[in-house]
């Protein structure tokens, strides 16, 4: 049988918990290799605008078709294929959404980020 004094402690620790729990919600930021993302990217914008958009983790892919370079950038959901002529994007940017297990480089705390809703 729990104690007055056992029972406060607990329900303390849970409300703690919920308490960071929620923090992390509201503050941890949304993840921007998304879809929203690939709609801000525009034809004609610079490789620097597109990395302050979507951050500076993007990987060169080979492209055998065109003179330009392609970069992917790996998020949480899936990646962002950018095609560059130069310094601007030359086409529409592509979302494509993938399990995690398949996003290169994330460890085992991004996987389970990925899997949470948020």
């Amino acid at each position: 049988m729990f104690t007055r004094r056992k029972l406060r402690w607990i329900l303390g620790v849970i409300l703690l918990l919920l308490a960071a729990a929620g923090a992390i919600w509201l503050f941890v930021p949304e993840d921007p290799i998304s879809q929203a993302g690939v709609d801000r990217i525009r034809v004609g914008m610079t490789i620097e605008e597109v990395d302050a958009l979507l951050g500076n983790n993007k990987v060169q892919l080979p492209n055998e078709w065109s003179d330009g370079s392609t970069y992917a950038y790996y998020g949480y959901h899936g990646g962002i294929r950018v095609d560059f002529i130069g310094e601007w994007v030359d086409r529409p940017a592509k979302f494509k959404q993938f399990p995690p297990e398949k996003i290169p480089g994330l460890g085992p705390l991004g996987r389970l980020r990925a899997l949470l809703p948020w």
